[in-house]
Parts: structure tokens; C-alpha cells; sequence
């Protein structure tokens, strides 16, 4: 899942990164404006996609990590 949503926001990243050369003009042409600002937008919604998928499989990680604690562990040493 992760993967997927690092690609997505990867993809997204080019292609703000090509709408903005051409907004440019270096890339052959003039882009509107609106067309760089929902360029952008898309790509800050891939972004907290991502950093939404991150935070979870972190989360997700700490139980894993914190079910493997022995209960011989006192339960202040587990956090």
C-alpha cells in the first residue's frame, strides 16, 4: 500500500513538475495559471494521501513491535 502511494504522489510530482516548465515557457509553450494551481493542487493531495499512509503504518508497526513485548516486561519498561 505504501508503495502504491508513494508512486502516486511521485507521478503527481511530475506532473507538476512538467505543468510548471511550461508554465515556464522552457517546455514549449505558456500553461494557465489555474492549470499550475490544480497541478499543485493535486499533487498536496497525493502528498497527504501519503503522509496519512505513512502515519497509519507506523501505528501499525508500534502494535506489531509492542505485541512482541514478553509479559515477564514490567508494563513501565513497555512505554
Amino acid at each position: 500500500m505504501l508503495e502504491a502511494q508513494f508512486q502516486a504522489a511521485e507521478a503527481s510530482w511530475l506532473r507538476l513538475s512538467r505543468a510548471y516548465q511550461v508554465y515556464q515557457g522552457t517546455n514549449g509553450g505558456a500553461l494557465p495559471r489555474r492549470d499550475l494551481v490544480a497541478a499543485l493542487a493535486a499533487w498536496k493531495g497525493e502528498v497527504i494521501v501519503l503522509a496519512q499512509a505513512l502515519k497509519t503504518a507506523a501505528r501499525e508497526a508500534d502494535v506489531r513491535q509492542l505485541a512482541q513485548v514478553p509479559a515477564s516486561v514490567p508494563a513501565q519498561a513497555r512505554g
